[in-house]
C-alpha cells in the first residue's frame, strides 16, 4: 500500500454514511481527479462530519493509503477499485486529520442522523450492507448520551425518523385502495362518466408524489465544522 495525495478532487455523489455491525462509524464516497476515479474511506467522526456535509461537485483534498483492489466489470473486462483510507481531508482550507481526537459533538450528531435515516439506508443496497441494526444505533448513541449529558434523560432525545421506500406490492396495494374508493365515490355521488375515467390520472400524479416523498432525504447542511456549530450543522 502506498500514500496518496489527492488534490482538487470532484465530489461524485453525497457521502455513504452509517454505523457498522462492528460498532464504528463509516463514511465513504465517490471523488474524480484527473479523469481517474477513487473511493474515499474513513471511519473517524472527524472526516466522517466533514465529508458527509459535502455536496456533489464539492472540491477537496485528500490524502491516505491507497489501496487497490481487482475485479471483472459488468464488460467482463479486468478492472480496479481504487479506495483511500484517508488520513487527513481539506476543504476551504479547513484540515481535519484522523491524528486528532474525535469529537463526540460529531459523533452524537452522526449517530443522531443515521437513526433517522436509518430506514432509508436499511433498503438501499450500499448503505444496507453490514448496516448496524437500528437499536444497536440507538444503543450507541444512548451510551454517548450519558457519558455527555448524564443529567439529561435519554428519553428526553428528540428523533425525526423518516419513512423508508414503500414496496412495489405496497404501492400497488395503496393504488388500488385509493382508486376503489375514488371509483365508489364517484358512482354514488355523480352521473358523469368521464369524472370516474379520468381520475386514474390524478391517483397516478398522486401516486408519485407520495413515493417521491418516502424517498425525500433532508439534505445535511454545509456549514462549516466547528465544536460549537457542530450540534446543528447535520439536519436530525
Amino acid at each position: 500500500m502506498a500514500i496518496l495525495t489527492l488534490q482538487n478532487a470532484i465530489l461524485q455523489s453525497k457521502a455513504t454514511l452509517k454505523l457498522k455491525v462492528d460498532g464504528k462509524l463509516s463514511c465513504t464516497a465517490s471523488v474524480k481527479e484527473d479523469g481517474a476515479f477513487y473511493n474515499l474511506s474513513t471511519n473517524h467522526a472527524n472526516l466522517c462530519f466533514s465529508l458527509a456535509n459535502l455536496n456533489p461537485g464539492a472540491n477537496l483534498n485528500a490524502s491516505g493509503t491507497l489501496s487497490i483492489t481487482p475485479y471483472t466489470n459488468r464488460s467482463n473486462y479486468p478492472a480496479a477499485s481504487k479506495t483511500v483510507y484517508l488520513d487527513t481531508i481539506t476543504v476551504d482550507g479547513e484540515m481535519f486529520s484522523k491524528a486528532t481526537a474525535e469529537s463526540n459533538i460529531f459523533k452524537y450528531k452522526l449517530l443522531k442522523y443515521i437513526i433517522n435515516h436509518h430506514a432509508i439506508l436499511a433498503t438501499d443496497e450500499r448503505a444496507g450492507k453490514g448496516l448496524a441494526s437500528f437499536d444497536m444505533c440507538k444503543a450507541t448513541l444512548k451510551k454517548l448520551h450519558e457519558e455527555m449529558v448524564p443529567d439529561v434523560p435519554f428519553e428526553n432525545v428528540k428523533f425525526n425518523l423518516k419513512r423508508g421506500p414503500l414496496s412495489l406490492e405496497q404501492r400497488n396495494e395503496d393504488k388500488r385502495r385509493k382508486y376503489t374508493a375514488d371509483v365508489v365515490n364517484h358512482l354514488v355521488e355523480t352521473d358523469s362518466i368521464s369524472d370516474v375515467m379520468n381520475k386514474q390520472q390524478f391517483i397516478d400524479i398522486e401516486a408519485a408524489a407520495f413515493e417521491s416523498e418516502c424517498w425525500h432525504d433532508v439534505e445535511i447542511t454545509t456549514l462549516k465544522p466547528t465544536e460549537q456549530q457542530g450540534m446543528d450543522i447535520i439536519e436530525d
